[in-house]
């Protein structure tokens, strides 16, 4: 019997849960109990799982978590990146397994040689992007090579977004569904990083929406992708040292890009500014970045930066041109603009949120370069069982039943990019009715 012990039940927990609940149901000899400082939360995620014990403690109490690691074998994380670390020190002091969805951190990255000596697998990136992403990517750069193909480029997006009839009076096609302080500030860790047809790029984050490539993805139009984080850190775990052309990125819905990168261009994303403006309103946020002169906000707005007509109805769609008193009126432009954006970017009863994932592979075989595009797209349900918990939870959960079920080989910090991982957990995954689609571009 394999005990589980599960940090954290926020939104992207779900299908986690409900996967490992299905485990018990069909016989797998597991436990499962799940950690939350809400007792609503916990409710809310597992009331229809009957299985799976819930258990409130304070998760930031260095103490209770202790004691839960103690009593489990496989610990997982899906508490914010910030408290992974006091989970990873615990699960070295008594000897679990570790799973969690996030990016390899350097402090996480630094537990490699001790989760080695003691016999420990801490699998990481074991989500949508980065996870589903690394788990088909590999799939098939692997069945490439060893067909004897030369992999002469890999592109690689991810999004995730809102479905078409949830936003039709909406110009951003987009609402939240995941963290909204990880979009308002999304680019601001430092310059994107990637490699094209050979030559080193760098993006700095002011200009960074302003850079972006259109894909078509079947079924669902435009996309918009731009750089995101440093590319080159997954050339090794890829095995793509040297390949002319390496570059992840983030999908949105055509328009979106333009009208964010006139925000960034006005300072609205700054996180360092504190303002404090009692009675604050949309279009004295907006003035607060406008020079003064007698034309309208809209044209001084189109002047200062360029903004194309769709970019300003964005934001006039937002409420930033009218006497509206806005949500919040202190704190950075960062914090003001997310209080608005969590009013006008809610999702509503019936709305469903989108996944969108896309790959392009590019190779020479038998002396012809070709091009393979792979993608994804799942739709969500409800506002409890969405795509974005759907992808997350989904492959976390079948990472932990690897784990659960000894058959990872190897130990230490790790990412999910060997066989041993995408094998099963893509199977399983075409079960629950993810899949990617394929073609050959011209």
């Amino acid at each position: 019997m394999k005990k589980i012990a599960i940090f954290g039940a926020g939104r992207s927990t779900h299908y986690l849960f409900s996967y490992l609940n299905r485990l018990i149901a069909d016989g797998h000899a597991l436990t499962v109990k799940v950690y939350d400082n809400s007792e609503d939360n916990l409710n809310y995620q597992l009331h229809d799982l009957p299985h799976i014990s819930s258990h409130p403690i304070d998760v930031g109490s260095a103490l209770a978590v202790q004691h839960a690691i103690m009593g489990c074998d496989i610990a997982v994380s899906m508490l914010p990146p910030a408290l992974h670390m006091n989970v990873a020190r615990f699960c070295i002091e008594h000897g679990k397994h570790l799973a969690t969805a996030s990016y390899v951190s350097p402090e996480m990255q630094a537990l490699h040689h001790e989760a080695l000596i003691n016999g420990l697998v801490f699998i990481n990136e074991l989500g949508l992007d980065p996870g589903i992403d690394h788990l088909s990517a590999m799939q098939t750069l692997d069945r490439l090579r060893a067909q004897g193909a030369e992999i002469l480029g890999f592109e690689s997006f991810c999004g995730g977004l809102i479905c078409e009839d949830s936003v039709r009076d909406n110009p951003w096609k987009y609402k939240f569904t995941w963290n909204p302080r990880n979009v308002v500030l999304a680019g601001q860790a430092g310059m994107a990083v990637y490699r094209h047809h050979g030559h080193l790029k760098c993006i700095p984050y002011n200009t960074l929406f302003s850079r972006y490539d259109t894909y078509d993805i079947p079924g669902y139009g435009l996309f918009e992708a731009y750089a995101n984080r440093d590319s080159l850190g997954y050339e090794r775990a890829y095995r793509l040292e040297g390949v002319p052309t390496l570059y992840r990125g983030t999908l949105r819905k055509a328009g979106f890009c333009d009208a964010w990168q006139t925000l960034v261009r006005l300072g609205m994303t700054d996180n360092q500014t504190q303002l404090k403006i009692p009675g604050l309103t949309g279009l004295g946020f907006l003035e607060i970045f406008l020079p003064d002169s007698g034309s309208s906000p809209a044209e001084r707005l189109r002047n200062l930066t360029g903004a194309s007509d769709s970019s300003i109805e964005a934001i006039r769609w937002l409420g930033l041109m009218d006497p509206t008193p806005l949500p919040l009126c202190e704190g950075s432009p960062a914090d003001i603009l997310q209080a608005l954006l969590q009013q006008r970017w809610a999702m509503q009863p019936g709305d469903r949120d989108l996944v969108a994932m896309l790959h392009e592979f590019r190779y020479r075989l038998d002396g012809k370069e070709k091009t393979l595009r792979s993608w994804m797209t799942v739709e969500g349900k409800d506002q409890r069982k969405t795509a974005m918990s759907r992808t997350v939870g989904l492959p976390l959960a079948m990472g932990v039943r690897l784990l659960a079920e000894d058959r990872i080989k190897g130990k230490g910090v790790m990412i999910p990019v060997e066989a041993q991982w995408y094998e099963p957990i893509l199977g399983w995954l075409e079960e629950e009715g993810i899949r990617f689609g394929e073609a050959e571009m011209d």
